[in-house]
């Protein structure tokens, strides 16, 4: 009877900690490892196509400006105060490749990309050198589409500048749509999930039934099996 009781309850403990081993487990494969793993550094002679949705690192030099701004809401005690500038796109040009790509950066670098901005174009009004160095972006390589597609084309043919049949897309500080604050957060529940599975597993060894059966005959002497 004991052997069935521990047999019930190991095999209990054991579908429970294989349900949090998987959800971890997709939970940080999702994000975590990339983040884990670092970004690979998008040389020039690799092809795009063959990058995609991987976590790169990538230097803009040549950024031809902004062309969609996202602002976020503020709240304070739950109640909106405003709006604030969450991010900014560019357009950049790809020398090496010959293309314009499509970077997002957050809040606090959009003064940096303004200035490159400034040195990249007062270098193509004075024939005077271009920018030898740039700012270094990391986020995982996407097709650009949607609506941000749609304010990238507007951009594109109002400059006259030819649209790539695919778009490629970096947001500085992103793991596909997740910040790097919500990277590290998904990568602490599937760390908490997987230390709680350890628990399980190593109280369940300790404490098996049939210690916790002998305990209670021991404080109940009157009570047999």
């Amino acid at each position: 009877m004991i052997n069935k009781l521990q047999m019930k309850e190991l095999t209990s403990i054991l579908l429970f900690v294989v349900i949090l081993g998987v959800i971890s487990g997709v939970l940080f494969s999702q994000v975590g490892l990339s983040a884990l793993m670092g970004s690979v550094p998008l040389e020039a002679d690799m092809e795009l196509e063959d990058m995609e949705g991987k976590y790169v690192s990538y230097e803009v030099l040549y950024p031809l400006g902004e062309y969609m701004e996202t602002e976020k809401t503020t709240k304070v005690n739950g109640v909106s105060t405003g709006t604030k500038k969450e991010s900014s796109s560019y357009v950049v040009v790809d020398e090496d490749r010959g293309i314009c790509l499509s970077v997002l950066v957050p809040a606090r670098k959009c003064g940096e990309m303004e200035e490159l901005c400034d040195r990249f174009y007062d270098a193509l009004e004075n024939d005077a050198q271009m920018p030898a160095e740039g700012i270094v972006v990391q986020g995982s390589l996407e097709r650009l589409e949607g609506e941000d597609l749609h304010y990238y084309e507007r951009a594109m043919r109002s400059a006259e500048l030819p649209i790539e049949d695919v778009v490629y897309h970096i947001g500085d500080g992103r793991i596909g749509k997740n910040t790097m604050s919500n990277v590290y957060g998904i990568s602490g529940i599937a760390l908490a999930m997987a230390v709680l599975a350890l628990i399980l597993i190593i109280s369940t060894m300790k404490d098996p039934v049939r210690k916790r059966v002998n305990r209670y005959l021991a404080a109940n002497p009157d009570v047999t099996l």
